[in-house]
C-alpha cells in the first residue's frame, strides 16, 4: 500500500501510508532549489562526519540549523470530487461537508505535529472557493482554544494558484459518455497526462466561460509555468525576503492551499522530476511539508 511521494532526478521514491496521513519532507537549499533526503520523517539537522582520530572514527554529529517550512495542502472534497467527478477547473464550486470535516483533519495533524496558527506567518490560497474555505477552516483547527491567535487577513489569495482550466470539457463528467464518444479515451487520456496535450478552448458562448485573465485552456506545462510564476513572485518572497514578518526569514511557515495539478506541478519542479513520472497522487487535505 504505497503511493508516490517525491522522487529524486534518477528515480521516484515511494513511502507507506501513515495511518490517514503521509507527510513528504524535502530538505533545501537557502533558495529552495535543490532537493536532498525525502521522506516521511528526518532529523530537523544535517549531519557531517567527523575527521577520523582514534576511536573517534565514525563518529556522525549533527550540524543544526533554522529553515523556512512550506506546508503544500490540497483542498478538501468539493461537491464536484468523489464518486461523480468532473473537470472541475476553474469551476467555482463549494466543498461538501465531508470536505470542510477534512479540511479541520488537516488542521489537527499540523497542529499535533507542532504547527500552532501562530507559527503561520502567511498563507496563501487560489481564488477558488474550496481552497480558500480549506485554508480558513485549516488555520482555525490549527489555532485549537486559541481562535484569536489567527485571522483570515494572513491569507493572501493569488489566481495563478487556480486548478488548470480544462477548456471546453470543463464543468463535464469525466466518464461522460459523449464526451467519451467526441475526443476518444486515448486523446483524453493525453490531456490529463501529457505535459503539452490540451483541450479544445472554450468560447464566450460556454456555460463556464470566464473572461480575461482567465484562460480558455491550459496544458499541464502552462498550469506549472503560471504556478512557478507566483512561486517566485509571491510565495518565495514571504518564506526568504519579505520584511514585515513577525517571524525571521530562515525560521518561517508559509501554508499554500491549492490544487492537485498546480500543487503537484510545483512539487515536480522543486525536486526536478522528469515528466514521466510528475502525476503524484495528490488526496484532498493531506499536508506535505517542504523544510
Amino acid at each position: 500500500d504505497h503511493f508516490l511521494l517525491a522522487s529524486t532526478p534518477s528515480r521516484p521514491v515511494v513511502a507507506p501510508r501513515l495511518g490517514a496521513w503521509v507527510i513528504a519532507t524535502m530538505l533545501l537549499n537557502s533558495r529552495l532549489a535543490a532537493a536532498a533526503e525525502v521522506g516521511a520523517a528526518r532529523l530537523a539537522g544535517c549531519r557531517r562526519r567527523l575527521p577520523s582520530s582514534g576511536e573517534a572514527t565514525g563518529v556522525l554529529a549533527v550540524q543544526k540549523r533554522s529553515v523556512s517550512k512550506l506546508i503544500l495542502i490540497r483542498h478538501g472534497q468539493s461537491i464536484w470530487n468523489g464518486k461523480n467527478t468532473r473537470f472541475t477547473g476553474w469551476c467555482d464550486v463549494p466543498l461538501t461537508v465531508q470536505g470542510r470535516v477534512e479540511a479541520v483533519a488537516a488542521g489537527q495533524l499540523l497542529r499535533a505535529r507542532g504547527f500552532e496558527a501562530t507559527k503561520v506567518d502567511v498563507a496563501f490560497s487560489s481564488e477558488l472557493q474550496r481552497a480558500h474555505e480549506t485554508c480558513e477552516l485549516a488555520l482555525a483547527s490549527m489555532a485549537g482554544p486559541d481562535q484569536e491567535s489567527w485571522c483570515s487577513d494572513r491569507i493572501r489569495r493569488d489566481s495563478r494558484l487556480n486548478e488548470r482550466h480544462y477548456g471546453v470539457v470543463q464543468g463535464e463528467f469525466k466518464d461522460a459518455d459523449h464526451v467519451q464518444e467526441t475526443y476518444g479515451a486515448d486523446t483524453i487520456r493525453e490531456w490529463r497526462r501529457s505535459m503539452h496535450a490540451k483541450p479544445p478552448p472554450l468560447d464566450e458562448s460556454h456555460p463556464h466561460f470566464l473572461p480575461s485573465p482567465a484562460p480558455r485552456t491550459e496544458s499541464l506545462a502552462d498550469c506549472q509555468r503560471r504556478t512557478l510564476d507566483c512561486f517566485y513572485d509571491a510565495i518565495m518572497p514571504a518564506l526568504m525576503d519579505e520584511e514585515g514578518l513577525p517571524t525571521p526569514a530562515d525560521e518561517r511557515v508559509v501554508i499554500v492551499v491549492a490544487h492537485s495539478n498546480t500543487i503537484r506541478s510545483l512539487m515536480a519542479y522543486l525536486d526536478d522530476v522528469p515528466e514521466e513520472v510528475r502525476f503524484t497522487s495528490m488526496i484532498t487535505h493531506h499536508p506535505s511539508r517542504l523544510t
